[in-house]
Formats: structure tokens, C-alpha cells, sequence
């Protein structure tokens, strides 16, 4: 599968849109799987909600429509996403603690992917 990415950002550096081509199998053309659009809180760098226009099931999982689908803590760390239906907690140090998955009708784990080696403790991940 190959991949085009086409991006705009604004004079923050915040990318503002991003619309991603693939060519699904080595006989197609290429075909848009998402057509995102990133929205951000005033006068910041924290990301609110990303929408796809798409509706591609090969891109971005859009699993939330609501105004403010990532939720951060006072230090800036992502707390909650609604798209993938997570929640993240940190240590004193800031460092990830947790991350849980809410069950979702909208979120269906793509594939499994082995990050570790046979017999260890993490096996793996979707």
C-alpha cells in the first residue's frame, strides 16, 4: 500500500488539515482514506476534536463527534480520547501510568501485532 500525505498547517505550526491518499492494491489508483480536519482550543497548541470527511474505513477511526474529544491534565498531558475511547493516567513524574480502553461500538481493534518476544509478559497490542 502506498501512501500521499497532503497537509496545511497554520502559523503556529498546527496542522489545520490533512488529507491522505493510498493505493489499496498495486492495480488501483490512488484513493482518499482520510480528509481530516484538526481544530485546536484559542490561542494554544491543544488539540480539541479531528473530524474526516472521508468516511473511509482504511484511515482515521473518526469514533467521537462532539466538540472536545481530547481532554488534557494541568502539565498538558492527554488525559482522554474519545475518538479511540481511552483514558491515560500519569505518575507524579509525568510519566504514562495507565492506559485504559472504554468499551466503544465505534472502535474495532484493525489488527494484532506482536511487540514482544513469545513468553514475555506483553504479547500484544491492537
Amino acid at each position: 500500500m502506498t501512501e500521499i500525505d497532503k497537509q496545511r498547517r497554520c502559523i503556529q505550526s498546527n496542522i489545520e488539515s490533512l488529507t491522505r491518499y493510498a493505493q489499496l492494491s498495486d492495480t488501483s489508483a490512488a484513493t482518499v482514506i482520510d480528509q481530516l480536519t484538526y481544530n485546536y482550543k484559542a490561542g494554544s497548541n491543544r488539540l480539541l476534536s479531528v473530524s474526516d470527511a472521508s468516511a473511509n474505513a482504511k484511515g482515521f477511526i473518526d469514533g467521537a463527534t462532539l466538540s472536545t474529544e481530547y481532554t488534557y491534565d494541568q502539565d498538558g498531558n492527554l488525559t482522554q480520547d474519545e475518538n479511540k475511547a481511552i483514558d491515560i493516567t500519569y505518575n507524579i513524574l509525568s510519566k504514562t501510568a495507565t492506559v485504559a480502553r472504554r468499551p466503544s461500538p465505534a472502535i474495532v481493534p484493525r489488527l494484532l501485532i506482536p511487540i514482544a518476544p513469545p513468553g514475555s509478559a506483553y504479547v500484544s497490542a491492537w
